[in-house]
């Protein structure tokens, strides 16, 4: 409560004094169950949500705080979490938002493309909503309106991650901790060596300006249609692991040292990246066509170790390529509210290396959402399918929600999770569940 107080008397001082707050937010309950092995409560979770805007003539300050309870498979966890904390200056032709923020440079569904200047929350993997998948930052950020055009230009000072789950959790996500490689010590001589992975504490980037991200996003409509360029020089959102040292056990049989096993001592880091971006959305009557196109410089991917016939393995690390990730989408608007949306998604490594671990040289992903609305729009339905070709893996998502008052909103749904367990969707494959959600909005 403290720090609420403190919230709230910031953005006093910020706004003029004729300002009057105004408040909304809500309160949820989620449950889930899981439909594998034990059918016990997978997530219970509480949530008290809590916005607060306070606008003047020239100035605007608005704070998001969220308070959580929950019990995931047994493990409690109680979290206050400020989720945006914010103040708008307006100019003539000229805006200024300073603080901690979410942007959001996007067309995509269920999918991040272009949409990267926020780190994401992946503790729930992809079942919460967008808008708590993405975090925010503290950033400095100023958009300049020049007639059918706007260009936003953001200064974010200090790198954030991505927020993972905790080990233990069923969403943790997967890291390898042991490794078979077939070595020939000797000609004709084959033998298979066990490699265990110890993993340190990823390292940050330091705290220092020239560490900052910066981004720009001109946009604006031309012969019918909306698009945007875009450029962000940031850090990949996900660590790459550096090899530290490497161990081996060995056996001497006559004269020769025979190796038996193996440590590699692995350190993720965070490397610098950038990347060129283009974003368009054009109507056609009840059909929307819309893409993304992201391209990064001086990519990195992880490499496996490489086995000589000797007993030691080079000390590879990773390998630096350009990286190109596309999508295309058609959104069309059918009868009684209904609306149906088609993705393909494309990534691609431009000098591709088949010593790279856990990426093929092109991805491919396909999505579907059919939603609509009845009951004079009191009841709503929204079935997501992601399905990654590579990997034959997906998620399905059915979701059914009804205002049973103006402020209760009743939903339930079903997430079905399926493919190999090395895949980033296939990992959760023991994850399915039933869920049911209780929000009371004010």
């Amino acid at each position: 409560m403290k720090k609420v107080l403190v919230i709230l008397l910031i953005l006093t001082g910020v706004v003029p004094g004729t300002a009057q707050p105004r408040f909304n937010g809500f309160l949820q309950n989620w449950t889930a169950y899981n439909l594998n092995d034990d059918h016990e409560v997978f997530l219970l979770r509480n949530r008290f949500r809590l916005n607060t805007t306070l606008a003047g003539d020239w100035a605007r300050g608005y704070v998001s705080i969220d308070f959580s309870d929950e019990r995931q498979e047994d493990q409690p966890l109680q979290e206050f979490n400020v989720r945006q904390l914010y103040f708008d200056l307006y100019f003539n032709k000229f805006d200024l938002r300073v603080g901690k923020q979410q942007v959001i440079w996007g067309k995509a569904d269920g999918v991040f493309i272009n949409d990267i200047v926020n780190p994401l929350d992946l503790r729930y993997f992809l079942m919460q909503d967008f808008d708590d998948i993405r975090q925010g930052s503290i950033m400095i950020k100023a958009n300049a309106y020049l007639g059918a055009w706007g260009l936003e230009a953001l200064f974010i000072p200090k790198f954030e991650p991505w927020r993972m789950a905790e080990l233990g959790s069923p969403w943790e996500f997967y890291r390898p901790t042991v490794m078979e490689v077939e070595i020939e010590p000797q000609p004709g001589m084959f033998l298979t060596l066990p490699i265990e992975f110890q993993w340190q504490k990823a390292q940050q980037p330091s705290s220092t300006l020239s560490n900052g991200e910066l981004g720009f996003n001109l946009s604006g409509f031309m012969l019918g249609t909306d698009i945007s360029l875009l450029y962000l020089n940031s850090f990949q959102d996900h660590a790459i692991a550096r090899i530290d040292s490497v161990g081996i056990q060995a056996v001497q049989i006559g004269t020769e040292i025979i190796p038996q096993s193996g440590i590699l001592i692995l350190t993720p880091h965070y490397e610098k990246i950038a990347m060129y971006g283009f974003n368009f959305a054009r109507p056609f009557g009840g059909l929307v066509l819309r893409g993304e196109v992201g391209y990064f410089t001086d990519y990195r991917f992880s490499l496996q170790p490489e086995f000589s016939p000797g007993s030691m393995p080079e000390i590879s690390n990773s390998t630096e390529s350009d990286f190109l990730q596309a999508l295309v989408g058609a959104d069309f608007s059918g009868p009684w509210s209904s609306n149906l949306s088609m993705q393909y998604i494309r990534k691609q490594i431009m000098d591709y290396d088949s010593a790279i671990m856990s990426n093929d040289e092109v991805e491919e992903m396909l999505t579907l959402m059919i939603s609509g609305t009845f009951l004079n729009e009191e009841g709503s339905v929204k079935w997501l399918t992601l399905y990654d070709k590579n990997n034959e893996s997906g998620l399905s998502r059915l979701m059914l929600g009804y205002k049973i008052a103006d402020a209760v909103l009743v939903e339930a749904g079903v997430d079905i999770l399926w493919g190999k367990r090395e895949s980033f969707i296939g990992q959760f494959a023991d994850n399915d569940n039933i869920y049911l959600k209780l929000i009371y909005s004010f």
